[in-house]
Formats: structure tokens, sequence, C-alpha cells
């Protein structure tokens, strides 16, 4: 009787390992059909249709109910019947917006945690979902690319893209002028303390789900190099200083030859033109955040 009892309490806790690991767990199908697949709102083949996807289409599938797979497909979540949909590991596919629901999230340059860290991103911030990897979905963020954990981004109820990346920079450039004559602190990170160099560009990308490091030489290397030439608006631009050709600040790109920072002890931010003598002599280069 203990036997048997005991071989019910392993199956049962079996069971629910399984249930939690496969919930917790996304994964990608491909959708095949002659003509089209219905997509329901629950999990019944009378439920009521709330879509179609044709053949070929990718899914995110989040979950199962008998003979249907819970997915997500264009931004909401439905039912379609297993019998049409085939699982895959590894998929190239455009799912749409996905928000990042982690506090900081890394955009790693490979599928694994040991790879490079290509940006980070901040709570709520979008991204182009355009690939599944053994639970982590490639994403596109302005210029960055990378793979993140599928644990921290979803897909549902998003709407918008991080393809519209000129308008969010604008609105960056924006956002950062709402600063000008904020005096500078060093190592301050805040409009009522003041700011430093690097404090004042974290601050405000931080406001659209962009992490940047703390200072100015480690932001250097997060997102993508970009040449003096091809500047746009809401780049970061890094200088040195004289006698070394360390990087020691850094400021925003707001377009017109003209970039805002917070400059140096004793003044406040301000903007400055990228022709001056000071600035363009200990030019060093630019990253590409958004």
């Amino acid at each position: 009787m203990k036997a048997h009892r005991l071989i019910l309490l392993l199956v049962a806790m079996f069971a629910l390992l399984f249930i939690g690991v496969y919930a917790a767990d996304a994964r990608a199908g491909v959708v095949q059909v002659d003509s089209s697949l219905n997509v329901r709102s629950a999990a019944s083949a009378s439920a009521e249709k709330i879509g179609s996807a044709t053949n070929g289409t990718g899914v995110i599938i989040t979950g199962q109910e008998n003979n249907f797979y819970k997915v997500v497909f264009n931004g909401k979540a439905g039912y379609v019947t297993c019998d049409y949909v085939k699982v895959v590991n590894e998929i190239d596919y455009n799912f749409g917006p996905g928000k990042v629901t982690g506090s900081v999230l890394n955009v790693r340059s490979m599928p694994n945690t040991d790879a490079g860290i290509e940006v980070k991103l901040s709570q709520g911030a979008v991204v182009d979902v355009v690939g599944f990897y053994s639970g982590w979905y490639r994403v596109k963020t302005g210029n960055a690319s990378g793979y993140v954990s599928s644990e921290y981004v979803t897909l549902e109820g998003v709407s918008g893209s991080a393809s519209s990346n000129s308008s969010v920079a604008q609105q960056i450039c924006s956002y950062a002028a709402e600063f000008l004559g904020v005096k500078y602190k060093a190592a301050g990170k805040s409009p009522s303390t003041g700011f430093d160099c690097s404090g004042y560009t974290a601050y405000v990308f931080k406001k659209f789900g962009y992490s940047l490091n703390a200072s100015s030489k480690s932001q250097y290397s997060q997102g993508t190099s970009v040449e003096k030439s091809d500047l746009r608006p809401a780049d970061l631009v890094f200088f040195s200083k004289p006698g070394s050709s360390s990087i020691a600040h850094v400021g925003i790109y707001v377009g017109d030859g003209k970039f805002i920072h917070a400059p140096s002890p004793g003044k406040v931010v301000e903007y400055e033109p990228m022709s001056s003598s000071y600035y363009t002599k200990y030019y060093v280069g630019a990253r590409r955040i958004v």
C-alpha cells in the first residue's frame, strides 16, 4: 500500500513539474495547411473565430489544452488545433513587436548567456521579434540586433514597433532638451541633484526603455558604431580629454551639427556645436542605441 501511494505521489509530482515547465517555456510553431487555419478565442472548434493563419505563418506557442495550442498571433492570444501546427526549435519569422517585462534585459550577440552583450533594454522597451531559437527571441531595436530570453518579452497586446526609430530618436532629443540649464554635478544622475555627462545620457535614455552603462567609457561599448558623417539624432557622441585617448565625455547628437550634454563643473546642460575647436579635436566616435 505504501509503495502504491509513493508511486502515485511521484507521478503527481512529475505531472506538476511537467506542467510548470511547459507553461513557462514558450515554443514556436509553423502553420501547415492547404488554405488557412482558424484562430479561435478558446480551445474549442465551436469557439469564436478571431483570425486565420495561412500556410507558413509562424506562431509562438505558450500552452496546450487538449488538442489545441494556445498561441500568440498578431499580438493576440488565441487557440489553434495542434494537427496543423509543426513545432520547431528555430525559425526566422517576423512575429511583430514585443515588450520587455524584465527590469533590465541583455540583448546578446548569440542565443546563450555566455555571449557578449550588444545593448541593455529597460522594462517597457519595444523590440521587433524576428526569430525564435530554443527559448530565445531574435530581436531588432533601432540599429542593434541580437538575442533575448523569451521569458522576459511579451508579444501579447503590444502595439507599435522598434522600427519606428526615427520618431523615438526625436522624442529622445526633445526630452533631453527639458533639462537645459540643469547644473553639472560629479556623479550626478538626476535633475534634482544635477548631472554628470554619463548620468545625463543614462537618465534621458532610461525614459524610453534603454539602459545605459554608468560611465562614458562603458557606454561606448553599447549599441553600434556610427561614422561621424552618418550621425543621426539621438546618437551618442564621445570625446577624450587633453593628454589622453581614453573616453572621458559623452553627449547626445540632436541634428544640425549640434549635440546636447552636461559639460563640466561650473556649467549646465547645454547645446554645443560639433564644429567647436575643442570638441572637433577630441572627438572619438559615436554609437547608435536607437
